[in-house]
């Protein structure tokens, strides 16, 4: 009779330590792997603005191609991002969308 109990005590004994040791794996793996979206999200974001930025430069200068380059950079990067439901997102997205257009109008206009 103790015979069966030693061999049930020493399963839970060996259930628990696994059940422990996956816990403790799967905690560190999500932890992870939202650490890496933050990464990336902020990625995205910093080549939005080092793009966008170029672009103004460049548009300033009166460089149409060039600033329609890095504005459409911009765009993807932003449309990359994978936050296309956030309301700022959005908006700045149709912000790039029209200044594109418009230089696109510019850019057609001068080479006539």
């Amino acid at each position: 009779m103790y015979e069966n109990l030693w061999i049930v005590i020493g399963l839970i004994l060996v259930i628990g330590f696994f059940l422990r040791h996956w816990i403790k794996i799967s905690r560190t793996t999500k932890k992870r792997s939202i650490k890496e979206l933050r990464t990336n999200e902020f990625n995205y974001y910093i080549k939005f603005a080092s793009n966008y930025e170029k672009g103004r430069k460049e548009e300033e200068r009166g460089n149409i191609r060039g600033s329609l380059l890095f504005y459409q950079r911009a765009l993807n990067s932003l449309k990359d991002s994978g936050k296309t439901r956030d309301e700022l997102v959005r908006l700045s997205i149709q912000e790039l969308e029209k200044k594109i257009e418009k230089l696109q109008r510019a850019e057609e206009s001068s080479s006539l």
